[in-house]
């Protein structure tokens, strides 16, 4: 297990488009981040180290916040990860209230509002 404060450089949703009008096969892992450790909390790792961690399974996971704006992009986050049986590094899922989903969606609102007025 790693607990450390990070920020997110690289950010790889995982599943495929659709196959001639039908939905595509779920890939078992949903997102990869590739993540830089900025201040390491617990475990065997330092900061600066890289690493890539996933962070959401299809077979667990049916709502997930995943920073998705430029604006979420660009903050630091306090994650705690761990290497898996299969020895893929893991994001530890912590579930978020109904409020913390709300606030999310309304940022994810938001920022697509913000960009289509760009374009105009």
């Amino acid at each position: 297990m790693i607990v450390a404060k990070i920020r997110i450089f690289k950010g790889v949703w995982l599943g495929m488009r659709d196959q001639a009008g039908r939905p595509p096969p779920l890939p078992k892992n949903i997102y990869l981040a590739k993540i830089e450790l900025l201040d390491v909390l617990g475990g065997s790792a330092k900061s600066g180290d890289q690493l890539d961690v996933f962070i959401a399974t299809t077979a667990t996971v049916r709502r997930y916040m995943t920073p998705s704006t430029p604006a979420m992009k660009a903050r630091d986050y306090f994650v705690a990860t761990f290497a898996d049986s299969e020895n893929q590094r893991r994001l530890l899922g912590l579930p978020g209230s109904q409020v913390e989903f709300e606030r999310w969606q309304a940022e994810l609102s938001k920022d697509s509002s913000s960009t289509m007025e760009h374009q105009k």
